[in-house]
């Protein structure tokens, strides 16, 4: 019988106690569980049911959330011995480059200006050797029309 109780959640806290855990970790892993627990409202821990929770949680709370919570879970099953109620995380891609228009250029940074639907756009160009200075553009455009 697969049924979390207080006794299993307070065994399980001292185990990560032991496992020299951080004081916010303990207290997390505890409070999802607990959560979990009254989700569950009596009924016997099984993959299915985890699942089924790991679904109430995507339409409430951010995916990094549901991980969290997941991983809480999965390492409880991990202590019991429960694997087959293990669930994966949800996979989150990572933005590895901001949004051009939302980084700040300091102004003394080396920008180029160009035309970007009717408007101007700073650019930055990092190296000063490598930025096109208004007077190389304008001798640019001499030279090629």
């Amino acid at each position: 019988m697969r049924k979390i109780d207080n006794e299993l959640i307070e065994k399980y806290k001292n185990y990560l106690i032991d496992e020299e855990r951080s004081q916010a970790t303990v207290g997390k892993y505890v409070r999802d569980i607990c959560f979990f627990c009254k989700w569950l409202s009596g009924r016997e821990v099984n993959k299915r049911l985890v699942l089924e929770y790991k679904e109430s949680l995507m339409g409430e709370y951010a995916p990094r959330s549901v991980n969290s919570v997941i991983s809480s879970l999965n390492s409880l099953f991990d202590y019991l011995g429960w694997h087959d109620c293990r669930v994966k995380t949800l996979k989150i891609q990572k933005q590895i480059f901001a949004d051009r228009d939302s980084v700040f250029i300091p102004p003394s940074f080396p920008t180029i200006y160009l035309m970007h639907d009717f408007s101007l756009k700073r650019i930055a160009c990092g190296n000063l050797k490598q930025a096109l200075i208004p007077r190389e553009i304008s001798s640019y455009h001499k030279n090629h029309l």
